[in-house]
């Protein structure tokens, strides 16, 4: 017979579950948390709250860990956000010190023209930025001069008064720092004081700016009125016409244009002289009007203006064009700059006829051929100079060949040319000497331009 295996006690099952729940009397559990764990309860009851019990203080722990990770990266977001801003509001600050800066701007007033009832004229206003230049200066020196004029900040959105004669006018820029003026006037200035002076004064002063600026800003510009003396006009181009930058050679043309200055960059020989010649007319005395037209940016007019004024050639309005194609220019508009100035110059003047002056290097006798076209009997005469190509010369002799309504000549040099401008009644004997004077000249050799630089 076996024996029975003795009952473990109550008493100990009891006990054993005290003992454990000692250190936590509470349940804290979904049911109230009043009630208490007593011993006199059933065993299995006891040990379904304990199964309960355990996972809620496990959850509780995970939700104390999870709690206290997300607390520690929001508050590393925290400082990091913190920081950015510090740096943003630095940034700000820096920046509202640089516009409240007090920076010296300048009015570039571009030669303007127009009749005793109209005027046409613009210009810029800019950051200055002084650029001096000798007949020393190194070529280095040149190239950054050259920089500094396309490095030039533009003050969008000023304001300037503009006076001329009895009229005034208020003008503001546009994004690229440029001002225009187009006006008709219902009563005509006044020139009876000085009837053969071609130049009129128009007074600038800048009232408004984006930025803080030391006041005041005033200059004058010169608008070209012709006097009643005037028998007809010049348009000239410049590059390979009048001044020596070989376009047809992309090398030698960023050489001449980047590495020489108004006192090195020579013009060609006897120019000078022949448009002076045309300045004076047939008579000695006509203050014959010339307009300077080309496809350069308006960024190198200073060096020019100074070029001219070097080279004593007669003072007249350079009309460039702003430098590259903008969004949502038409490409037609673009490319066809030359011929607009041309147009509006003969607009203009109805009743002056002209002479029209460029070069084989580029378009000009196709734009001339077709001003004179569409101008019948307003062009006196085209004058074309040879370029070093002979299949463009030639290309440009078969153009001109097939015109017989207006005067032409594809010439070699400026004496050549201005033999014929004689023999047309256009320049008097005495500016034919002047330039048969200035050919004893040596024409300055460009051909070698790899030169190494002797400071």
């Amino acid at each position: 017979m076996s024996k029975e295996k003795p009952k473990k006690s109550k008493f100990n099952l009891k006990e054993r579950i005290k003992s454990k729940f000692d250190k936590k009397t509470k349940l804290e559990t979904d049911l109230d948390p009043e009630t208490e764990l007593t011993l006199d309860e059933d065993p299995a009851v006891d040990l379904t709250a304990k199964e309960v019990a355990e996972p809620i203080k496990a959850s509780e722990k995970e939700t104390d860990a999870t709690t206290k990770k997300k607390k520690r990266k929001l508050a590393k977001k925290q400082g990091t956000k913190t920081a950015t801003d510090l740096k943003n509001q630095e940034e700000k600050q820096a920046a509202a010190e640089k516009e409240e800066e007090v920076k010296p701007l300048i009015i570039v007033p571009y030669r303007g023209y127009g009749r005793r009832n109209f005027i046409s004229c613009k210009g810029r206003i800019l950051v200055d930025k002084p650029i001096e230049s000798t007949a020393n200066d190194s070529r280095w020196q040149n190239i950054k001069n050259t920089y500094r004029r396309f490095d030039s900040d533009e003050m969008p959105n000023a304001v300037l008064q503009a006076n001329y004669h009895d009229y005034n006018f208020v003008l503001t820029t546009d994004h690229e720092g440029y001002y225009h003026l187009k006006q008709e006037f219902l009563a005509p200035i006044n020139t009876s004081s000085a009837p053969t002076n071609s130049w009129h004064t128009i007074n600038l002063e800048l009232q408004e700016a984006p930025i803080p600026f030391e006041k005041p800003v005033r200059v004058q510009g010169e608008i070209l009125v012709p006097p009643t003396t005037a028998a007809f006009g010049v348009i000239s181009d410049l590059d390979d016409t009048l001044i020596i930058t070989e376009v047809t050679s992309t090398v030698k043309m960023i050489y001449n244009s980047f590495t020489k200055n108004a006192y090195t960059r020579p013009a060609f020989t006897g120019a000078p002289a022949w448009y002076k010649a045309f300045n004076k007319g047939s008579n000695g005395q006509q203050n014959n009007p010339l307009f300077y037209v080309s496809n350069g940016p308006w960024n190198l007019y200073d060096m020019l203006t100074e070029f001219m004024e070097i080279n004593n050639i007669p003072k007249g309005p350079i009309l460039l064009r702003d430098f590259g194609r903008h969004k949502g220019e038409h490409l037609v508009n673009y490319k066809t700059h030359k011929r607009q100035e041309i147009l509006n110059i003969l607009y203009t003047y109805p009743k002056l006829k002209f002479v029209l002056i460029g070069d084989s290097g580029e378009k000009d006798a196709d734009i001339y051929l077709s001003v004179a076209q569409a101008f019948p009997k307003r062009i006196r005469a085209i004058y074309i100079r040879k370029v070093n190509d002979k299949k463009r010369n030639e290309r440009i002799q078969q153009l001109m060949d097939k015109v017989d309504d207006v005067e032409t000549l594809l010439f070699n040099d400026s004496l050549e040319a201005a033999k014929h401008a004689k023999d047309l009644g256009l320049i008097d004997a005495e500016g034919l000497d002047k330039v048969v004077q200035s050919m004893n000249k040596p024409v300055p050799d460009t051909s070698e331009i790899i030169d190494e630089e002797k400071e």
